[in-house]
């Protein structure tokens, strides 16, 4: 891990605000994917800082002591005193407490605070995004210190055309967090999923996430940059708005990047790096892309995008349930380097336990019979699933991926070293890497 300097900025606002008692995920969309370095450097940056809140917590990872220089860890022998998520008692492990670790820290399930779960960029859409998931302070701490690099580092001017095929509002276009409510905290104590908080009928799970994201919201807004405005949603929001509804009230998400030309009501963005959209879903949103051959043109993959989208199951009789879907351009160069264009459907899963990755497949194979069975004779060998669809693939991550990744799935018994944490954290940003340089397709 390489070390390197925090921002000077106020990430302990969101570490002071938020609940300690749930575990949550947090996806954040940056609308960049065209400098390398740079976004190389942020994930760099916010491992190192996820590091240290593994090891000291997000209280006192912002501390004046600790934003000048990483401190050397290769022989820390300092105890983790990291609070339980609300069920268990402090735990402390040291070097001298087990003389087989070699003076790294271990942690057992109690102390695996946060990580940066998954990274991803994709540059035909000139899109980023990292995928953190831990206790819900830490995990707030973690991305208020990236979004806030992010505003200082990356060159962007909202009111500049961005070279986006992907619609967007901002930089820092999205972020959901959400809490992960499959695994109990405690062998011994109930599920997040079931306990409901007094003050607003919310599961604490859900609670936590709540607070993570007005964490991060605030922490924007009070920001010295201010570069965004702050639009909340789902249960972050007063009136439980949904994402759609904001974006197309309040923001120019629906007349930008390639919808540039869809809709005349574009709002304007009022800060240099335009808004951004924090929310919390009720549930763990997964998501799932399907690309078109060059076969299909964009009618033919709107069809495809009906076809799935949640909302038709009651009008029309076809659909996969709790999907959204938007039919997006995505251009590519084949083996000779020209460039083709061809189309994306884009598919958010809202509720993934009803609604999964194996109901779109599925979902996609019922399309691919139907337009077999709307073709002459002649082109029904022009109509298989092959000629049609060259790719379906997911993005970003699964409430399961989180947990394993965080180590929840082993024993209280079992601990995991910084050795774990050290390989997790080069898989990921090795992935990024490779992903940053297929400039296309």
């Amino acid at each position: 891990m390489v070390s390197l300097p925090f921002l000077s900025a106020q990430s302990h606002v969101a570490a002071s605000a938020v609940s300690e008692s749930a575990l949550v995920a947090c996806n954040i969309y940056i609308a960049s994917a065209s400098s390398d370095s740079v976004l190389q450097n942020l994930l760099m940056r916010a491992q190192s800082h996820c590091q240290y809140i593994r090891e000291h917590g997000a209280s006192k990872s912002n501390s004046d002591a600790t934003r000048e220089k990483l401190p050397d860890k290769s022989n820390s022998d300092v105890g983790c005193a990291i609070r339980g998520y609300g069920w268990q008692s402090n735990q402390i492990v040291t070097g001298r407490d087990n003389p087989t670790m070699s003076g790294c820290h271990r942690y057992t399930k109690t102390m695996y605070p946060v990580a940066i779960i998954h990274a991803y960029a994709d540059v035909s859409y000139n899109r980023s995004s990292f995928h953190l998931a831990g206790r819900s302070d830490c995990v707030a701490d973690a991305a208020v210190h990236l979004i806030l690099n992010s505003f200082d580092q990356i060159d962007f001017d909202c009111s500049a055309q961005n070279d986006s095929a992907h619609p967007f509002v901002g930089l820092i276009d999205h972020v959901s967090v959400m809490p992960l409510v499959s695994f109990p905290v405690s062998d011994n104590a109930p599920s997040s999923e079931n306990i409901i908080s007094e003050q607003d009928g919310l599961k604490l799970s859900q609670r936590a996430a709540v607070d993570a994201a007005k964490a991060i919201g605030n922490a924007i807004t009070n920001s010295q940059q201010h570069a965004a405005n702050v639009f909340f949603y789902g249960l972050a929001c007063p009136n439980m708005t949904p994402l759609a509804k904001v974006r197309k009230e309040m923001t120019s998400f629906f007349n930008s990047g390639s919808l540039i030309s869809n809709l005349d009501n574009n709002v304007e963005p009022r800060n240099l790096k335009g808004d951004c959209t924090i929310g919390v879903p009720p549930n763990f949103v997964e998501n799932f892309n399907i690309r078109m051959s060059p076969n299909v043109s964009i009618s033919q993959a709107k069809t495809l995008t009906q076809f799935l989208r949640g909302r038709n199951i009651s009008t029309k009789g076809f659909g996969v349930e709790g999907v959204e879907a938007l039919t997006l351009p995505y251009e590519k160069i084949n083996d000779t380097g020209d460039k083709s264009l061809v189309y994306e459907v884009a598919c958010n899963l809202t509720n993934p336990k009803k609604g999964s990755v194996q109901h779109i497949e599925k979902a996609v194979d019922d399309w691919v019979a139907e337009q077999s069975a709307i073709s002459s004779l002649g082109e029904r060998a022009k109509t298989g699933t092959n000629y049609l669809i060259e790719k379906m693939y997911r993005v970003g991550t699964t409430e399961q991926q989180c947990i394993e990744s965080l180590g929840l799935g082993y024993s209280q018994s079992d601990s995991i070293n910084v050795q774990y944490w050290e390989n997790h954290d080069r898989d990921v940003l090795d992935k990024f890497q490779k992903l940053l340089m297929q400039k296309h397709g």
